[in-house]
Order: structure tokens, then C-alpha cells, then sequence
């Protein structure tokens, strides 16, 4: 991501592949990244046992977010969308 880009990219099914594959840790799935922060992942081992299992982005991967990636992304989109009507 350049300098004063997207805030948040959102990785292709592709990217996710690629990222996945590269990845040390094989429980996450690499989804997106912030610009700033970096990389948000779902934990599969949390989500086959029905826990949380979005992870915050970057160093504090440990923790995860206690909704959906779908949920996340809405209320995502809602705190950061410029609405210009």
C-alpha cells in the first residue's frame, strides 16, 4: 500500500492463498491488512472449536474480536465510509 492510500485492503481469494502459503503460522488465514497495523487473520483452530476467531490486526494477533468477520466488516464500513449525500 502506498503512502496516504486505503486505510484497509482487503485480500482476493488469491492473496489470501499466496499469504496463506507463505505463512510460519498455518491456524491463520491472512484476510486484510491495515495500513498502519497490519494483518488480520481468522484463526482456524478458534473456529473449528466455535470460539472467537477474528484476530486484531498486527501485534496483538493473540486477541480476537468477539463477532463475525462479517459483522466486523459492517460496522467497519460504517465507521470509516465518507457518505456523501
Amino acid at each position: 500500500m502506498e503512502l496516504g492510500g486505503p486505510v484497509c485492503k482487503i485480500y482476493s481469494g488469491q492473496e489470501i492463498l499466496k499469504r496463506y502459503q507463505e505463512s510460519i503460522d498455518k491456524n491463520l488465514i491472512p484476510i486484510l491488512l491495515f495500513r498502519d497495523y497490519g494483518e488480520m487473520c481468522i484463526n482456524i483452530r478458534h473456529y473449528k472449536q466455535k470460539k472467537d476467531y477474528l484476530t486484531y490486526p498486527g501485534m496483538e494477533m493473540d486477541k480476537c474480536f468477539r463477532c463475525t468477520f462479517l459483522k466486523w466488516l459492517e460496522m467497519f464500513i460504517v465507521a470509516f465510509w465518507e457518505w456523501n449525500f
